[in-house]
């Protein structure tokens, strides 16, 4: 087991070298010198506006159930909201 881990402890550090030296030779751009390429973090960027956007998206989706399932339960309790043969607005999609 310890074999294993000296394998992969080489590795990780024959791949810390190879990242520092590509750096160094100016291969990988790292224009703030923090070791981590600027590629990767705009795309870090990207990911996290997609969550945010994302996340909106959910939020308004989960409000627009929770009011949709008041009202079935309002319904299914025999207290319902819309007129006799009415319907609530359940055939709606959500974008």
């Amino acid at each position: 087991m310890s074999t294993f881990f000296i394998i992969v402890l080489v590795l990780a550090a024959i791949t810390i070298l190879v990242i520092i030296y590509s750096e160094k030779s100016g291969k990988i751009k790292d224009i703030d010198n923090d070791l981590i390429p600027d590629i990767v973090e705009q795309k870090l960027e990207e990911i996290k506006a997609i969550t945010k956007k994302t996340t909106g998206k959910v939020k308004t989706a989960v409000n627009k159930v929770k009011k949709e399932s008041k009202d079935v339960v309002k319904v299914v309790k025999g207290n319902p909201k819309t007129p006799k043969g009415g319907s609530t607005n359940s055939s709606k999609k959500i974008k």
